[in-house]
């Protein structure tokens, strides 16, 4: 491990740091699951992997975690080992990707906008009555 200074000069073991991200020993109790990509916006169709990554509680990275429990939270599609497939009548849609790993959760915010050029008009809203 690293060696860090503190505020009495005395050295002490802290994270190692690679590629300028700090590591905990991989033993560590994980406190955060960290989903990524972390925010996206798709077609639907679309198909993208998200991985699980694994925090200490001091913000340390872990590990990426390969058994998560995956699941959709109000989207239409098939999600399988990390690998979401928006539905292709999907439309618009918002909602998350989320990974548990015991008793942890974590989330992606995902929306799916429907390629150009949109169908909506002025003339196809309906506006609420008048008084």
């Amino acid at each position: 491990m690293q060696l860090e200074e503190n505020a009495n000069n005395k050295s002490s073991p802290g994270p190692s740091t690679v590629d300028g991200v700090n590591r905990a020993d991989t033993s560590a109790t994980p406190t955060h699951v960290q989903v990524v990509p972390a925010e996206l916006m798709l077609k639907p169709g679309d198909k993208v992997n998200f991985r699980a990554r694994l925090f200490d509680e001091r913000g340390n990275f872990i590990r990426e975690e390969k058994a998560a429990e995956w699941s959709l939270d109000k989207l239409k599609g098939t999600l399988e080992n990390g690998q979401f497939v928006a539905a292709t009548d999907a439309g618009w849609q918002a909602g998350s990707v989320k990974a548990k790993i015991g008793g942890i959760t974590g989330a992606a915010r995902v929306r799916i906008v429907p390629p150009l050029p949109w169908a909506k008009t002025s003339k196809s809203w309906r506006l609420p009555a008048c008084p």
